[in-house]
């Protein structure tokens, strides 16, 4: 193949040019009148007008007037009109958190930054933080993710977010993408792509876990005899070897298929494959389903869930049932604090230019989907 050309990024996804800046002044002007009739001591420290949320800083000069200030929350609930407004002190600070949503986020947004362009690994967009900041996960430090959230959470475009990320990012000679989709969302468009292999069926997504652990074995004995310590000082020293990036979109169908199977390969995995350059990334809409496996993927990004449960699967703690459709706890191991982002929203006609755009480069019949393919084009590997 010749040299590989990547869209830019604002010619395929939506960006914002603007930001929408809402007039803050006579509710900060409200909050000073009810600091002076209270007799509270306190300063308008900043205000952060955030994609999805206000927050107004607030320093009270003794805990008195903090008190007083918590105490008085329904009355700044009314100033702002906000009955989900929240109210806490951290670190000696009064916080305002106002869920005014001033702009909806795109993908674009999440990837037109210094952090996507510049990695040199495999990036994938969590989505945006209050300060309009986009988070990006690198699967080469951090190689595999759970993904949950209920049908109305907007985690169809979570993950269509990280393959675009994949796709956008990663040349074909370094990547393949095996997409096993189940009831949603709809990953066929990908179909097209040679390097990008979309299955529906259960029975065959539990026989591809099967050929990851064999990969996965071949692949460590071949590390281990060449000296190198992981796959990417093995691409350096002697060949270069495709990264493999697995999703799974409906784990709960694998899981009826075959529980002990489907788990037992998972958890191998999960705990030897990323060095070998194989990443898995989970997603479902019960994420109770990953209870048994959790542990052993401490990246996690939980949108809005429907009940405890599966935000105390997700996080270690409740919050997630709580969010707002299209906010996200996204945490990056075990010891990092969830942050609250927002998921970049992307369309269908989005979908359309990028695949377009990244066929361009390839002849075209090798875009034409073939029915056999999937297991044809499996591994480049030669059965001992």
């Amino acid at each position: 193949m010749s040299e590989f050309v990547f869209p830019r990024i604002r010619e395929v996804l939506r960006t914002h040019l603007k930001w929408s800046q809402r007039n803050l002044k006579p509710y900060t002007d409200e909050m000073r009148i009810i600091f002076d009739e209270n007799g509270i001591r306190a300063r308008i420290l900043s205000q952060i007008q955030g994609p999805f949320m206000t927050r107004i800083e607030v320093v009270p000069a003794d805990a008195r007037s903090a008190s007083t200030i918590l105490q008085l929350a329904p009355t700044f609930r009314m100033v702002f009109r906000r009955s989900d407004m929240q109210i806490f002190r951290r670190d000696g600070h009064i916080f305002f958190d106002v869920p005014w949503q001033n702009d909806q986020v795109y993908l674009g947004d999440n990837l037109h930054c210094a952090e996507f362009l510049e990695c040199r690994g495999i990036p994938v967009a969590a989505g945006m933080d209050l300060y309009r900041q986009p988070y990006i996960n690198d699967l080469a430090g951090c190689p595999h993710l759970l993904t949950g959230g209920s049908g109305n959470s907007a985690r169809a475009d979570l993950l269509h977010g990280i393959i675009l990320s994949t796709l956008l990012s990663c040349q074909p000679d370094d990547i393949e993408l095996y997409l096993l989709g189940g009831r949603s969302p709809d990953l066929s468009r990908y179909r097209r792509l040679p390097y990008c292999h979309v299955e529906n069926d259960p029975g065959t997504g539990l026989a591809l876990l099967d050929e990851l652990c064999l990969e996965m074995d071949k692949r460590r004995r071949q590390i281990t005899v060449s000296g190198c310590t992981d796959i990417y000082d093995y691409c350096e020293h002697v060949e270069n070897v495709k990264h493999l990036l697995v999703m799974i979109t409906e784990l709960e169908d694998l899981m009826d298929e075959g529980r002990r199977t489907c788990e037992n390969a998972l958890r191998r995995l999960a705990r030897d494959a990323g060095p070998c350059g194989i990443h898995l990334v989970l997603s479902s809409e019960r994420p109770v389903i990953f209870r048994s496996l959790a542990d052993e993927f401490p990246a996690r990004m939980c949108l809005k869930v429907d009940n405890t449960a599966d935000s105390l699967v997700m996080l270690d703690r409740r919050g997630a049932e709580k969010l707002g459709k299209g906010l996200l706890y996204y945490r990056e191991n075990d010891t990092a604090e969830p942050v609250l982002l927002q998921c970049g929203s992307v369309t269908q006609q989005e979908i359309r230019r990028v695949v377009s755009a990244l066929a361009s480069n390839f002849p075209e019949e090798d875009l034409l989907p073939d029915d056999a393919g999937f297991w044809d084009k499996l591994f480049a590997r030669v059965h001992s």
